[in-house]
Parts: C-alpha cells; structure tokens; sequence
C-alpha cells in the first residue's frame, strides 16, 4: 500500500467503524421492539404493562388503531393514527368507550396547559372516582431511557373530574364525549416497563385501565406506513445522527491535515511545447552533433510512419509502399517520392540527413493540412 492511500483507507475504516458501533448502540436502546410497543421488553416498551393486566384476567388487544365493539376500555400510548382513525375512535367512544390518552399532543387529548417540569408528582387535588388508594406517582428524569424527560404536561381542568393537579391544571383529567369518556394523561412515561414498578404507577395504570372487574383492553397501534404524526426522521435512532457528525468532523480533519502547506509554494519551470516541425529539426540537429545519421534518419522516418498510421488509420505493421500510397493519394504527392524519403536505406553523411530531414519535414506539413 502506497504513502498516499494509507490515510485514505484508514479514514474510510474508521468513518464506517463509527457508523457500526453508533447502529449498534441505537439498536441496544431500541430493545427488542418500537418504544411503546406492547410488545417490547425494552424500558420503554409496554410489555410489562400488558403482562400485569393479564396477571389479573384482562384480556389484552394489541393489534388494533379501533377497539372492537366488545372492547370498552383502550390505551392510546402514542398518537399515530390517521383521521379516519381518530374519527372511528371518537364514534367508539360515544358509543360508551373509555379511551385513555397518554400522548399530550394528541388531538383527542385535552387542552395543554404547558409543559411540566418534575419527577414525582403527588396526588394534590383528586376527583375523579376510583382513585383514592393513588398518592405519589413517578413521571420521569435522568433515568428516563429515551422517553420524555420531564415526563409530559398538564391540562386545563375548567371544572373537569381531574387529579395530580391544583384545580387548575391537573397531570389527569377526564372529558366526557357520547356516552364515553376519554381520559388524557400528561404523558405516557408511568406505563412503560422502566417506571411501571415505581410508586404508585402500576396502581394508577390498573385504575384507569381495568376500573372495575377483569375486562377486555385494547392498547392501539398506529395506523398505516405513511399516516399519522411520525416522519421517517422521528424513526431515525439519534446516534445516527451523532455517528453522521463524527464522519463529518473525521473527514473535516482529514481534510485540513491533508491541506497542510510545509513552507513556501515551489516554483518550477515549465515545459515549453515545440511544435512537430521544429522537434523533428531538434532530433536531426542532435543526431546530426552525434554523427548517428543512420540512428537519426530511422527515428525520423519512424515518427512520420507513426504519423500516417494514426491520421489515416491504417496498421501498425502495414508495408512502407502500402503507406506511401495513402499518403499519395490523400495529399497530392507522388507515391514514388514518398516511398523514397520512407525507405529504409543507409544514410551515410550529414547533408543526407540533412535533405531527408526537409523531405520528410515536407511530407508531415502535407499530412498536417491535407485531406
């Protein structure tokens, strides 16, 4: 491997080692599904939530953007449905459903009341029903896996059942619509496997997800590739993105240090380009110095060969009267005096090269500007 590639090849092997290790980490933090999937053991999956309700008889549904009509209680972790989606959830819900909605921008959440910074909330003003064995749940923070860092938001209450809150803004409320209801919770961190087992999560999650005996459950999916909220960016894992900056960076380095300028730009002399006239003059002035007429006159009758063969497209082992004839009848002169000044015969003194030189000096100029 030469000086020059080593740096190269070493650039490129460590801008894909990288590019590996970063789709490796992401890969690590992804667990073994999407975040917020029921079915991924990840700390930001929903596994652990969907094996607690079944521990306690529920059957649990997770397959589904629209709960059956036989499901009456659904969780809404992460808002990726489409209209027609969100339309078939709220007739659902007018139907006597009770829709819990975990994603704060959501539109069937309820109205936000800005962004909330904590880790652990407590129970504060409380009344909605079914939740008086809930006192202090746990939100987010440092530890988060990925998921919201300071765990959600708060909503509006305007005289709505609502608890974790003042009266004013509470991290719960409940919006009736129809017959249903739908509940929506600041964020969807306190049912995910990482905090399910902290506090009060897991009680507050079976409260609004199973209120009453063991029931049907259905916690939704996103709707088709394509729809809802997600661009192909949001799918990109953030070390990507971070191994993608360290190429970048690497070959910006790479770059200025094989920009580097060790003194003062070197001035050279440049070649002076001689025309084919007077290079065949140079050689025969040089053989002639050299008494070398014979070696002259070949390497002179050899140059004007090579000229014919490539202007006219002939063979490289084409005959001199084969040459002499093209070169006849493309430029007017006679096949006889071309075939001469080409014929491989001695040339004995300096005035001899000397005539051929002209001849053949003529010869070319004739090639040059014949047909």
């Amino acid at each position: 491997m030469t000086g020059t590639r080593r740096p190269v090849v070493i650039g490129i092997a460590v801008a894909l080692a990288l590019v590996v290790i970063a789709v490796l980490v992401g890969q690590g933090q992804s667990g073994e599904g999407a975040p917020l999937s029921p079915t991924s053991a990840s700390p930001d999956g929903l596994k652990g939530l969907a094996v607690l309700m079944e521990s306690f008889g529920a059957q649990v549904h997770a397959d589904e953007s629209v709960p059956s009509t036989d499901t009456r209680i659904a969780l809404l972790a992460r808002d990726g449905l489409d209209d027609r989606d969100r339309d078939g959830l709220r007739a659902w819900v007018r139907g006597g459903g009770t829709l819990v909605v975990a994603d704060p921008d959501s539109p069937l959440a309820g109205p936000s009341s800005g962004d909330l910074g904590g880790i652990v909330l407590v129970r504060g003003h409380c009344d909605l029903t079914g939740l008086d064995d809930v006192e202090r749940i746990e939100i987010g923070g440092i530890d988060s896996v990925g998921l919201d860092q300071l765990g959600g938001k708060r909503y509006q209450v305007d005289g709505k059942p609502s608890c974790f809150g003042d009266g004013d803004a509470a991290y719960v409320i409940e919006s009736r619509l129809g017959s249903g209801a739908v509940i929506s919770v600041g964020g969807p961190n306190l049912f995910a496997n990482a905090f399910l087992d902290r506090s009060d999560n897991s009680v507050l999650a079976m409260r609004l997800l199973q209120p009453n005996a063991p029931q049907p459950v259905s916690i939704l999916v996103s709707s088709a590739p394509g729809s809802g909220r997600t661009t192909l960016l949001d799918l990109v894992p953030a070390r990507v993105f971070q191994a993608f900056i360290q190429v970048g960076i690497a070959f910006l380095l790479y770059a200025l240090w094989r920009a580097r300028r060790l003194g003062r730009p070197v001035v050279e002399p440049q070649p002076v380009a001689i025309p084919g006239s007077q290079l065949v003059r140079a050689v025969g002035s040089l053989e002639q110095r050299t008494h070398a007429t014979d070696h002259a006159a070949a390497a002179l009758r050899h140059d004007v060969e090579r000229l014919v063969r490539e202007r006219y497209g002939l063979a490289s082992d084409a005959p001199p009267a084969t040459v002499a004839q093209v070169v006849a009848d493309r430029t007017g002169l006679g096949r006889q005096r071309v075939e001469a000044a080409l014929r491989d015969a001695p040339v004995v003194d300096d005035n001899a090269l000397l005539k051929l030189t002209y001849e053949l000096d003529a010869i070319r100029k004739e090639i040059l500007h014949g047909r």
